[in-house]
Parts: C-alpha cells; sequence; structure tokens
C-alpha cells in the first residue's frame, strides 16, 4: 500500500469513528429523565457486571476510569458506549405497634404497596486515546446516567383501596429527576511492572420527589396519630446540583501472569439550592392558611468507595479476579432540608406568619463490604491464525458477588430498601475483529425479605410544624421484599 493510500485509508477510519461518536453522543444525550434512590443498588457497566463486578485489576477499557484510572492505560484509541436497564420490583407490608385502651400492645397491619416503574435505560459514553512518544499516557472522557453506580427506581401510589398509602411518609416518588455524572481521566504507564491513574468527576442535573409529611401542630395531644386531614403532599426539588468528585488508582504487574489493583473514590458532599411546594391539609385550621416562599437547601453526601483486586491469567485465554470493595456509608446520616424563607399564614392558632422548621430525613447508613469473584474465559469462533485481525472470538463471563448491607434493618423504609444480599451475573463480549467488541450481560440482585419489626423501627414521620417534644411513631416497622434484574448492551470501537 502507498503512502497516500495509506494516509487515505486512516482519514476514512477516523471519518466513521467521528461518525459513531456523534451518532452514540445523540443517544446518549436523547435520555431525558433518569431517576435516583437514596442508595446504590447496582455496579456501573455492562462487562464489568458479567464479571461480578470484579473489575479492578484486569480493568483495560473505558470502564477503568470508574472502577480503577489505572487501567486506561490499555484502553488504547477507543470510542466506548453502553446502556443499562433495570428491572426493578419492592414492596411493603406495614406493621404498626400502638397502645389499646386497656394499655394493652397492639400490632397493626396495613396494606400491601408494590412499587412501579417503567424500565428506565441508563446510557453512557466514552472516549478514551492514547498519545505521548510511546503511548504511554492515555486521556479518557465520559458522560453517563449515571457514570457511577446505579440507583433504585422507586415509586408508590399514593393511595391503596381509597385509603393513604402506607408508604406515603417515606416516598410517593421520584418522577422528574436528571442527573448526570461527567468524568475526565489520565493514566500514565511509566514502565512494564507499573500503571497509575487519576480522575475528576462532576455529578451535575436535579432530583425530585415527592413526599408527605404530617403537619399536626398537637399530634397525639389533639388529634389522632396520621390523621390523614394533616397529611401535607409536599413536592421537593433540588436543582442545580453541581458537586465535584476524583478518583486514583494504582495497578502492579509483577510477571505477566499476576495484576493487582488498588483505588479510591472520593466521596460526592451536594449541597444544592432547591424550593419546596406543599399541599396543605384539609384540617379547618388551614382553611385560610396559604404558603409563602419556597427556597430551600438540599444537603447530603454520597461514600467514599475503595477497591482493591487480584486478577491471574494462568493461560492466555482466562482471566480470574477477586476483589474487594468498601462503601463508607457512615457519612450518610441524613437528607437535609433547610428552609430558607418559607413559610405558612393564616394558620389557626398559630403566630400570623410561621417559619417552617429545617427538616431532616433520617438515614443513618453504615459502612459496608462488597466481596466480589470473577472472570472470563476467550473461545475462537473461526479457525484463522492468531494474529489474523479478523479472527472472531467470544468472551464468555460469569460473576457472583456478596454485599453486605449499607442500611442497618431499623432504618429500612420504602425510600430505601436493602439487605444482605447475593448478586449472579453472567455475560459475553462477541469481538467481531480487532476493532469492534459487542458486549451483553444479565444481573440478578436476590435480596430476600426483610422484617423490620414495630418495636425495632426507629425512622418517624416528618413534622416541621410539631409544637411539642411528644415521640411520634415509627412508620418504617413492616416487611419489604425487592428484587432487581438488569439486561445490558455495549458497544467498543478502537481505532
Amino acid at each position: 500500500m502507498t503512502a497516500r493510500a495509506a494516509r487515505s485509508s486512516k482519514r476514512r477510519r477516523q471519518a466513521k469513528a467521528t461518525a459513531f461518536v456523534l451518532t452514540t453522543l445523540s443517544l446518549g444525550l436523547a435520555q431525558k429523565e433518569a431517576r435516583a434512590g437514596g442508595l446504590y443498588v447496582n455496579d456501573r457497566g455492562v462487562r464489568a457486571n458479567g464479571r461480578g463486578g470484579a473489575f479492578v485489576a484486569g480493568a483495560d477499557d473505558a470502564d477503568a476510569m470508574w472502577y480503577n484510572p489505572a487501567g486506561l492505560n490499555e484502553a488504547g484509541r477507543s470510542v466506548f458506549f453502553d446502556v443499562m436497564v433495570p428491572f426493578y420490583s419492592s414492596s411493603f407490608q406495614r406493621k404498626s405497634r400502638i397502645i389499646d385502651a386497656s394499655g394493652n400492645p397492639v400490632t397493626l397491619n396495613f396494606p400491601k404497596v408494590e412499587s412501579s416503574a417503567a424500565p428506565l435505560p441508563m446510557p453512557k459514553l466514552a472516549l478514551t486515546i492514547p498519545f505521548g512518544e510511546k503511548k504511554e499516557l492515555t486521556a479518557g472522557f465520559t458522560i453517563g446516567v449515571p457514570f457511577g453506580p446505579y440507583s433504585a427506581v422507586l415509586s408508590y401510589p399514593e393511595s391503596v383501596n381509597g385509603q393513604p398509602s402506607p408508604s406515603r411518609y417515606s416516598l410517593i416518588s421520584m418522577d422528574g429527576s436528571l442527573l448526570l455524572n461527567i468524568g475526565a481521566t489520565i493514566a500514565f504507564a511509566p514502565a512494564k511492572w507499573l500503571q497509575v491513574g487519576a480522575g475528576v468527576q462532576l455529578l451535575a442535573g436535579s432530583f425530585s420527589t415527592k413526599v408527605v409529611f404530617n403537619a399536626n401542630p398537637n399530634d397525639r395531644l389533639i388529634g389522632a396519630p396520621e390523621d390523614p386531614q394533616y397529611d401535607a403532599t409536599t413536592q421537593l426539588n433540588a436543582a442545580p446540583i453541581l458537586s465535584p468528585s476524583a478518583n486514583i488508582g494504582i495497578t502492579l504487574i509483577p510477571i505477566p501472569e499476576v495484576r493487582i489493583g488498588f483505588s479510591a473514590q472520593a466521596p460526592y458532599i451536594v449541597s444544592a439550592p432547591g424550593n419546596i411546594q406543599v399541599k396543605l391539609p384539609q384540617a379547618s385550621i388551614f382553611d385560610n392558611a396559604y404558603q409563602s416562599g419556597e427556597d430551600v437547601r438540599i444537603k447530603f453526601n454520597l461514600p467514599a468507595i475503595f477497591r482493591v483486586g487480584v486478577e491471574v491469567r494462568p493461560v492466555p485465554r482466562l482471566r480470574a479476579e477477586i476483589a474487594l470493595v468498601r462503601e463508607q456509608w457512615s457519612t450518610h446520616h441524613s437528607i437535609s432540608v433547610e428552609s430558607q424563607n418559607v413559610n405558612l399564614n393564616n394558620v389557626t392558632g398559630f403566630p400570623e406568619t410561621f417559619r417552617i422548621l429545617n427538616t431532616s430525613l433520617v438515614r443513618q447508613h453504615q459502612n459496608a463490604n462488597s466481596y466480589r469473584l470473577g472472570g472470563e474465559y476467550r473461545v475462537d469462533l473461526d479457525k484463522r491464525t492468531k494474529d489474523d485481525p479478523k479472527k472472531q472470538t467470544i468472551d464468555l463471563r460469569l460473576g457472583i458477588r456478596y454485599e453486605e448491607s449499607a442500611v442497618p434493618v431499623n432504618y429500612v423504609t420504602p425510600l430505601t430498601i436493602d439487605s444482605n444480599k447475593f448478586v449472579l451475573s453472567g455475560g459475553a463480549g462477541f469481538n467481531v475483529n480487532e476493532r469492534w467488541r459487542i458486549d451483553a450481560s444479565v444481573t440478578a440482585l436476590l435480596f430476600g425479605t426483610i422484617e423490620v419489626a414495630p418495636e425495632d423501627a426507629r425512622v418517624g414521620k416528618v413534622n416541621p410544624v410539631v409544637g411539642n417534644p411528644t415521640t411520634l411513631e415509627a412508620v418504617n416497622g413492616g416487611t419489604y421484599t425487592a428484587f432487581d434484574l438488569m439486561v445490558g448492551a455495549g458497544l467498543n470501537y478502537k481505532w
């Protein structure tokens, strides 16, 4: 091939790559709505999920930007696009302990409620570019919905059998949220045995949730507890959310058959302006009342994450990794809603203008570990020679992990359903040739049944106008179930 023909071929490949970038970017940004729950449910990436999330030491494509940025050194010049679709379902049958007229404890059973939401595709797009005299440096850029772990999609009915929903004090819905994570990473391979990398991320977008507050100023003194006449349906919106974070990683290669990876992800500290709209209760004391002002500030923390993994490659076709992931959820104590100028006016028995108190949605999460085992095995699909660029192969992937819950059982709520769980996954990567790889994976999260004894429940209903120190009944006691099946597909192109 002449030098001119070679240059022409290279330009054609670059034009195709540019068209592919623009097409996948338009697909990724066409996503109009995403919902975010209060807890990570499943980790990121189609290929990584096929390996059970054991993708720290072995990270070597664009998903290294999340799992271990040092691995980006092996991604080459590539465009990477994947999408995962969660099929999440959950239920809650509330139980509450009360004292009857005779002074005896009685357990009340409420109707069961089930979450419902249409499956919502969550895409991610990434670009990696090596540079330097010996291609010892690699830069990566990504945008995703989200870029990091996926969150639960939860929405519950406002009423059941004509009565207010038992889950209303924890959650009605999170419709209308849009969260993007934008990241940039640089990786460096100073020697054959050492790779290092670091990245920065920005969590950006908006967060919306609808919940019911109890607005009885004399709860338990005058009026029955949870009297629906005092229910105040509240829409809370936080925007814009702009929360930066960063991560670092290192991979050691003592011998070609062994890799040891470490990475650390800094926490996201969210402090965003927002607004709150309250549908005032039907009780007579609110007949002439109205809300003035709507500005609030929402604050919460998402955890730091630490990862370590060891991958072995006993033969060229086989890769197996064992990994440990620790999430520092103990920093996630609550979701704080600070009133800036929100007032209730003309409430009977109140001052003419009553400022809404700051509100805290109790979380009290704890640190959690995840133990992961997974790998992949390459199978030839034709008999071409090993170095033939058109040779087709398939990578078969399997993985299993055991995850500890970040939510103490007495703090489980319909907003955050979690338990110690097993996660089973499998997938495959079809290597069409040396440039194209098509990925697919299926992941099942097995939560089981969660029982929160009413006497042990610790999450009470929120009352921003309470006028007395009386302890309010917990609203999170009962039986919970959850199941999540995630299906994903991806495309990786190198040139």
